[in-house]
């Protein structure tokens, strides 16, 4: 039984080689309820960002290579317009909380030993005596590849659910 428990500890965790390789974070999975709360509040906000009609209408722009031409440029134009920036903030503030959330420790040596390790929301609370960082730090890249590998336990909730209907 050990064994099994080690298995399933380990898959709930994961690593991330961030600042280029610098910095080896580990982090954790979110629950299936974390998953399904993040999921629920990304779609809420989502669908507060622009209606359906001005999604399709980018889409569209967006699948003739971007090119906007005179029939199109208005119908874009008033699309973008109803874009709700706070909305887009709030997404990536709600990303931020995850990545927060889940980061545990992290290795400056490849692995070999590990420290507690904190991602705080906000820059006046980082501390390097403390191993605080803020999470405004990290590369877009690094941070999109972390949200990614926490929102694994998201797409198994979201398998399960399926399941279940």
């Amino acid at each position: 039984m050990q064994a099994l428990i080690q298995e399933i500890i380990g898959n709930s965790r994961w690593t991330y080689p961030a600042f280029e390789g610098k910095l080896i974070v580990e982090g954790r999975i979110l629950s299936p309820v974390e998953s399904q709360t993040v999921g629920i509040s990304s779609a809420l906000i989502a669908s507060g960002i622009a209606n359906k009609e001005d999604l399709i209408t980018i889409q569209k722009a967006g699948n003739d290579e971007g090119k906007i031409n005179e029939d199109n440029a208005e119908e874009l134009f008033n699309a973008l317009k109803n874009f709700d920036a706070d909305k887009i903030l709030q997404m990536a503030e709600n990303q931020d909380k995850v990545l927060c959330r889940c980061i545990t420790r992290a290795s400056m040596d490849k692995g070999e030993k590990w420290q507690d390790f904190q991602v705080v929301l906000n820059e006046k609370r980082q501390c390097s005596k403390n191993n605080r960082l803020w999470v405004g730090m990290f590369t877009e890249e690094d941070r999109k590849q972390m949200i990614e590998l926490c929102l694994v336990g998201h797409r198994k909730a979201a398998d399960a659910l399926r399941r279940a209907l």
